[in-house]
């Protein structure tokens, strides 16, 4: 049973992290680059964005 709930949890984890990964990851992004560079030109946050959705779509299989 618990074998069966932990492939289960697993294979959401993979799912939602493929699913929301590179959304997350850019936000945070943004967030840590205003942080600490207030002010730095907007244009990474649209090319870190765009290398994690490559990154995610080449490397994480559903």
């Amino acid at each position: 049973m618990f074998q069966s709930l932990k492939k289960f949890l697993m294979w959401q984890l993979r799912f939602l992290s493929s699913l929301y990964g590179p959304v997350i990851l850019t936000i945070i992004f943004a967030l840590l680059q205003g942080y600490f560079f207030p002010d730095s030109p907007v244009w990474p946050i649209g090319v870190f964005a765009i290398v994690m959705i490559v990154i995610f779509t080449r490397y994480c299989k559903w």
